[in-house]
């Protein structure tokens, strides 16, 4: 299945991750909550259907929900980076996601030297934050992404948003596929946020259905309903903020090795000093991203 989604996505990570997500819930839907609309008398015309029909149907509805949720991609992570909340609540979470940074700043501050373990530990943590302040996003996963996105313009002054098509074509082979590969996995999970989400509210829907039919309530049903939509958002969007660190360590590296031949498309020569390069950064972001 997996290899039949991956030839038809033209071998892309970005539309298998999504896609896959979608089969899980397409798949658990039709397992757990579908026999349950049809003793409702909804979707009666599936009767009529054969075994096979069905399942071509549901391969091409999960294909269908995974190929929409990777074109809809940005509008999704930008929900769940809170770029697209209301101004003020953005403002409110951004300052609390600051308040969070100090602390761990703080604590690692006052780690003794000795204690290496828990000291990675929180350096893990507080890594998954911008560096400037200014940058910190309203959601911890917004934090773990804008982190690597600055890394760039803090390091060398380069914005690689800027620069993320250069520095794409430019990049190896090997390190293309591994960035394809390591945000396939935030994709997946950032998809499934999404999913379990609908699927609680689903059942939820159906235990009312039951209700309004005058069948008494289904306690196994509204449980599985609440119980997905809490921890089923929740857990999957802890994974992706977790699954980042290998997106960020291939955002890391395409910068690190990609400044250079950049600098020779560009027609530029590296500067001598890390300083010197910084200021002729600075100088062409500044030229690419603000009109002449």
């Amino acid at each position: 299945m997996a290899d039949l989604l991956k030839g038809l996505a033209g071998k892309s990570a970005f539309i298998v991750a999504w896609t896959f997500a979608a089969a899980i819930a397409v798949g658990a839907s039709a397992l757990f909550l579908l026999p349950i609309a049809l003793n409702l008398g909804l979707a009666q015309f599936l009767n009529g259907w054969s075994e096979p029909t069905k399942g071509l149907v549901l391969v091409a509805l999960a294909m269908a929900v995974g190929f929409t949720m990777g074109a809809t991609s940005t509008p999704l992570y930008r929900l769940l980076e809170g770029y697209s909340w209301p101004r003020g609540l953005r403002e409110w979470a951004s300052r609390r996601q600051q308040t969070r940074k100090w602390c761990l700043r703080t604590e690692l501050d006052h780690l003794p030297q000795q204690k290496l373990i828990e000291r990675a530990l929180v350096w893990e943590r507080l890594s998954r934050y911008p560096p400037d302040d200014d940058q910190v996003t309203p959601t911890s996963l917004g934090n773990a992404i804008r982190a690597f996105e600055t890394y760039g313009l803090d390091r060398f002054g380069l914005d690689s948003q800027s620069f993320w098509n250069e520095l794409q074509a430019l990049a190896p082979k090997n390190l293309q596929d591994e960035l394809d590969n390591s945000r396939a996995a935030t994709d997946f999970f950032v998809g499934m946020v999404y999913l379990t989400a609908f699927y609680g509210l689903a059942a939820l829907a159906l235990a009312g259905d039951k209700l309004h039919g005058n069948q008494g309530y289904d306690i196994p049903l509204i449980a599985q309903g609440a119980a997905v939509l809490v921890l089923g958002p929740a857990l999957t969007y802890r994974l992706a903020i977790s699954s980042t660190t290998y997106w960020a360590s291939t955002v890391q590296a395409m910068v690190n090795i990609g400044r250079v031949p950049l600098a020779q498309t560009m027609g530029l020569r590296m500067p001598a000093t890390l300083e010197a390069e910084r200021q002729m950064w600075t100088a062409l972001s500044r030229l690419v991203f603000y009109p002449f």
